[in-house]
């Protein structure tokens, strides 16, 4: 029987939140030592689709500097309440990090759950 190696640094977490609400979700990364994770020369992306198909439309976009900030030992995902509106459902979504190489990890990925409202 082959050995496994496993190379995916990705962990799985499933994301729920309210339609027409801001969007905020906050990460502190920190190194095996327990200091800050240093993002210099690092660029970051989340997409959130209806299906794991590059092909679908995206539902949600995030970029750095266009709804993700990456500091010394913090990813900051955010959106405004006005770009959550009329996008309710079931997605599922990755989170990818990108280093000033071009090397590209995917680091989070999961559900996407968007819960409608009733007040916009």
């Amino acid at each position: 029987m082959a050995e496994i190696i496993d190379l995916r640094v990705a962990q799985e977490y499933d994301i729920v939140c309210q339609e027409a609400d801001d969007f905020l979700f906050e990460m502190d990364v920190q190194n095996d030592d327990e200091t800050p994770f240093s993002f210099a020369g690092y660029t970051a992306k989340l997409q959130v689709r209806k299906r794991r198909v590059e092909t679908d439309p995206l539902i949600l976009e995030f970029t750095t500097g266009e709804g993700i900030t990456l500091s010394s030992g913090n990813i900051k995902i955010e959106k405004d309440a006005a770009d959550m509106v009329d996008i309710s459902g079931d997605y599922v979504y990755d989170f990818k990090l990108i280093n000033s190489g071009g090397f590209v990890e995917t680091w989070l990925f999961g559900k996407f759950k968007i819960f409608p409202t009733t007040t916009i």
